[in-house]
């Protein structure tokens, strides 16, 4: 009967259940939700949470199942890899997490995908791809130039170093301008956010892969951006960047393990010079002055 109590008390609360002692929980799920119906059935979880790497995972739902965990130096970070099969339904998968005395509980939600059908068309050379630096081309809402949250406090346009208040409506509002010069593909520089103190109106000192950086514009407007372009007749390039993130991005103010970036006992800038890794003529230095030298001293390094 006692079991039993317990266990109930654990499925309802939406948090923590702790005995004695520092609990354990969940601050972080990424990705934040996945969709069933995918062609690889495996999916890894990175899970931050205090102490959660003590914990042993127990999942309770119909066509998912553990495949493997992994920790790392960090006990506050997690690794789950889920098996997802074809008869898994949409759905809030819950994760229970326990240790020897505490417990905590998770909701993951998995999402009905919508059918490919002809969306996904790809880049051929028949294509003129438009690039555009969201942050330079159009300020369509001046009410997000600055977000009181954020670490960039200043709006600049006669700084090449500042935010200059472009974002996606900007880009909405001009669709037909990129139409006009013949484009059939538009690429955005990185629109996810870059939360620095300064330079990183580039988009490529990312802190979080997974939400449009507010001073752009929100997920639900990247969306409705690629929307728009779909009515236009252009296809949409998203620059995705996992080789370095920027300084402030969580994983680097709390690192997993050191074994994630490449580090030196100083500050090494790459090259930048991408054809020595494939030079076989190339001397060992200039690889490794390239393939581990960061990116500039707030964008590191990842291994």
């Amino acid at each position: 009967m006692i079991r039993l109590i317990c266990f109930l008390i654990i499925l309802m609360s939406p948090a923590v259940f702790t005995a004695s002692g520092q609990p354990l929980s969940i601050d972080r799920v990424d990705p934040p939700f996945w969709w069933v119906g995918m062609a690889d059935n495996k999916l890894e979880l990175l899970i931050k949470g205090d102490s959660i790497s003590s914990s042993r995972v127990m999942v309770r739902y119909s066509g998912v199942k553990v495949n493997k965990v992994h920790t790392v130096e960090n006990p506050d970070y997690y690794f789950l890899q889920l098996v997802i099969d074809s008869t898994a339904m949409p759905g809030k998968i819950p994760l229970m997490f326990r240790n020897r005395t505490h417990s905590v509980r998770y909701e993951y939600e998995l999402k009905k995908r919508k059918k490919p059908g002809q969306v996904q068309q790809g880049i051929s050379s028949e294509d003129l791809i438009y690039l555009i630096m969201p942050d330079r081309f159009s300020n369509g809402d001046p009410n997000n130039d600055m977000i009181d949250a954020m670490n960039e406090k200043e709006l600049n346009r006669d700084s090449m170093f500042y935010r200059h208040g472009g974002d996606l409506q900007g880009i909405i509002d001009h669709l037909d301008y990129v139409k006009d010069l013949g484009a059939t593909a538009l690429w955005l520089n990185p629109v996810l956010e870059n939360d620095e103190p300064l330079e990183s109106y580039h988009g490529y000192a990312i802190t979080d892969h997974y939400k449009v950086d507010p001073r752009f514009g929100s997920n639900e407007l990247y969306l409705e951006f690629v929307s728009k372009c779909h009515e236009q007749g252009l296809k949409v390039i998203m620059d995705v960047v996992y080789n370095h993130v920027g300084d402030r991005h969580y994983w680097i103010e709390d690192l997993p393990d050191p074994s994630w970036l490449h580090l030196s006992d100083t500050f090494t800038r790459t090259s930048y010079r991408a054809p020595t890794l494939m030079d076989p003529y190339a001397a060992e230095i200039d690889k490794n002055i390239m393939f581990k030298g960061w990116f500039d001293h707030h964008m590191p390094d990842i291994n």
